[in-house]
C-alpha cells in the first residue's frame, strides 16, 4: 500500500503470521530440537567443568579488653568491614601466601578470578567461594585462604579478627555448567530463530498464491483464473486441470 508521500507501507496480518507460523511448525520444531541437542553436546563434551568449595569465617573489630560482650556499633563495624577484608583478600600478596602455602599451579592473577567472598544474610559472618577445574583444587585453595587470611587481615586492619566457623568443603558436584539450562536456551533459539526466518520469508513473499490474495489485499476483482494443467501418467494419456 502507497501513502501520499509515496512511501511503502507494509501492512502485517497477525493472524496470518500465525497460521504461517502454524503451516510450518514442523520444520520449527525440527530446528528447535537441533539447537537442544547443539547445546547439549556442547555443554557435556566440550565445556570445561568447573567445582567449588566453600568455607564460612566470622570477622569482628573488637579491641583487645576483658569485656566479653559486643555493643551493636561494634557488630555493625564488622558487617562493613566484609568488603574490606573481600579487597584483603584478593590482594597479590595475599594470593601469593596462599599459592606457596598449597603449591597450587596458579598465578595470582588466576586465583583473584577464582575466588569471592560475601557477607552472609548480612551478618558479621562471610562466605568465600572457590571455584576450579576440580574439586581437590577448589578446597585446597580454601583452605588456603582460612590459613593465610586471618593472619593478614589482623596485620591491615588493626582490632580485627577472623576466625573460621565452617570448614572448607568441596561437594564434588559440578556448579557449571548447567546441561539443562543449555539444552532449554538452546532449544528456544532454534526455535525463535526458525520462526523469525519463516516470518521474514513470509513478509518478503510477494507473488500471488491464489484469487484470494487479490481479493483482501487489493480489493480487486477476479476476471478468470488459469488452469494449471498437468500430466499425471507417464504416458500422457490423462489430463487434470487444478486451478491456482
Amino acid at each position: 500500500m502507497n501513502n501520499e508521500k509515496g512511501n511503502t507501507e507494509v501492512e502485517i496480518d497477525i493472524v496470518h503470521l500465525l497460521k504461517v507460523l502454524w503451516k510450518n511448525i514442523a520444520i520449527i520444531l525440527v530446528v528447535a530440537v537441533a539447537g537442544a541437542l547443539i547445546a547439549f553436546v556442547y555443554a557435556k563434551f566440550i565445556i570445561s567443568p568447573s567445582y567449588q568449595a566453600t568455607a564460612m569465617m566470622y570477622v569482628n573489630n573488637k579491641s583487645e579488653s576483658g569485656s566479653t560482650s559486643y555493643s551493636t556499633t561494634e557488630i555493625s563495624a564488622a558487617k562493613s568491614l566484609v568488603s574490606t577484608y573481600s579487597v584483603i583478600m584478593k590482594t597479590r600478596s595475599t594470593l601469593e601466601q596462599v599459592i606457596d602455602y598449597t603449591g597450587v599451579d596458579y598465578t595470582y592473577r588466576q586465583l583473584a578470578k577464582m575466588i569471592s567472598a560475601a557477607s552472609v544474610e548480612s551478618t558479621e559472618i562471610f562466605k568465600i567461594t572457590v571455584t576450579a577445574g576440580s574439586p581437590e583444587d577448589a578446597e585446597l585453595i580454601a583452605r588456603g585462604l582460612t590459613a593465610v587470611l586471618p593472619e593478614k587481615i589482623a596485620d591491615v586492619v588493626d582490632g580485627a579478627r577472623v576466625k573460621l566457623v565452617d570448614e572448607p568443603f568441596a561437594s564434588g558436584e559440578k556448579s557449571s555448567p548447567s546441561v539443562s539450562k543449555y539444552v532449554i536456551i538452546g532449544a528456544l533459539l532454534g526455535f525463535v530463530v526458525m520462526a523469525a526466518i519463516v516470518i521474514v520469508f513470509d513478509i518478503l513473499d510477494d507473488k500471488i498464491h491464489d484469487e484470494k490474495y487479490i481479493t483482501e489485499n487489493y480489493k480487486y476483482p477476479v476476471l478468470a483464473v488459469i488452469p494449471n494443467i498437468y500430466v499425471k501418467n507417464a504416458g500422457g494419456s490423462h489430463y487434470e486441470e487444478e486451478k491456482q
